[in-house]
C-alpha cells in the first residue's frame, strides 16, 4: 500500500490508481512548505530576493506571474507561490489550516508585513471575488433561464438581489416551503 508523500502522513493518496501522491491538498501545501523550509540554503534566498523590488509601501515579484496575478516560482520540482516563500523565510511555516491574506490587495507583493495568516472563509470574505460576481450579473440582460430584466418581469429584495418573476412563476411551490432543495409539502397546500 502506498502512503501520502508528505513525511509523517500514513494515509492513502487519493486517486493512487491514476498515481496520486498526497491524501489531500492540505498535505500537497503542507509538503511544499516542508521543502521550501528545507531548501532556504543562503543561495537560494538571495537567488529569491534578488527578483524582489522593495518600494515605499510593497515588495514587488519581478519574476514570473499566473493568469491571476500571483506571483509564482519553482523551487525544487514543485511550483510554489512566493509570497508563500517569503512568508516561510521571515517567519517560519503557515499554520496548519490557515492562507496568507494579502493585505496590501497587490497579489504580486512579497512583503511578509503585508501578509497575514486567515481561515479560507476570512479570505474569501476580505477578497474581491464576491464584488467581481455581483458586478458581472448586474451587467447581464437576462436571467439564468434566459428571461429579460425588464420593469415588470424584475422584483428587487430588500438586500438589492433581483428577481426573475417569470422564473418564480414557474417554482411548484413558493420560495417559503422549499429547504435545501427539498420540496416540503405543508398540509393546506395539498389538494384533494
Amino acid at each position: 500500500m502506498t502512503l501520502c508523500r508528505r513525511s509523517g502522513c500514513l494515509n492513502a493518496p487519493h486517486g493512487s490508481k491514476r498515481g496520486g501522491r498526497y491524501c489531500s491538498a492540505e498535505c500537497r501545501r503542507l509538503s511544499a512548505d516542508d521543502r521550501i523550509a528545507a531548501g532556504l540554503t543562503g543561495e537560494a534566498v538571495v537567488r529569491f530576493w534578488s527578483k524582489v523590488n522593495k518600494t515605499d509601501t510593497c515588495w514587488l515579484w519581478t519574476g514570473g506571474v499566473d493568469n491571476k496575478g500571483y506571483a509564482g516560482l519553482s523551487f525544487g520540482d514543485v511550483r510554489v507561490l512566493a509570497h508563500r516563500l517569503a512568508w516561510v523565510d521571515a517567519n517560519g511555516p503557515v499554520p496548519d489550516g490557515l492562507q496568507l491574506d494579502h493585505l496590501c490587495r497587490v497579489r504580486h507583493c512579497v512583503n511578509p508585513a503585508h501578509l497575514e495568516p486567515v481561515t479560507p472563509g476570512e479570505n474569501v470574505r476580505r477578497g474581491d471575488a464576491g464584488a467581481w460576481l455581483a458586478e458581472w450579473w448586474r451587467v447581464q440582460p437576462t436571467c439564468r433561464r434566459g428571461h429579460p430584466w425588464t420593469g415588470e418581469n424584475t422584483r428587487v429584495t430588500s438586500r438589492g438581489y433581483r428577481l426573475c418573476r417569470a422564473c418564480s412563476r414557474r417554482r411548484p411551490f413558493p420560495p417559503a416551503v422549499t429547504a435545501l432543495g427539498v420540496a416540503l409539502i405543508v398540509p393546506s397546500q395539498v389538494q384533494p
